[in-house]
């Protein structure tokens, strides 16, 4: 399992966690030590070399609101990026 950290917020900071198997493609988003998502890697499986990908989108933060937009592509492959409001925070 692989797993990308990272935070978002200046005065109150949230936390996030991806946890990812390369061996199923499943895909785990936690906030806060809460999970809030989980992505089964089968749906992201590349069709005729075209790579799929997927968007999970959520807005953290209770007086210091961000939307948050994880993009994952690939059944089998780490490659996660996270954008905070049109930002991006993270990428692998």
């Amino acid at each position: 399992m692989v797993e990308h950290k990272f935070t978002v917020g200046n005065e109150e900071r949230q936390r996030l966690r991806i946890n990812h198997r390369a061996t199923t493609g499943k895909a785990t988003i936690i906030v806060n030590g809460k999970s809030i998502a989980t992505v089964d890697g089968r749906a992201l499986r590349a069709i005729s070399h075209v790579v799929d990908s997927i968007t999970v989108s959520f807005t953290i933060g209770e007086k210091e609101k961000h939307k948050v937009n994880i993009r994952i592509r690939g059944a089998f492959w780490n490659h996660f990026e996270a954008y905070s409001d049109n930002e991006i925070v993270y990428r692998s």
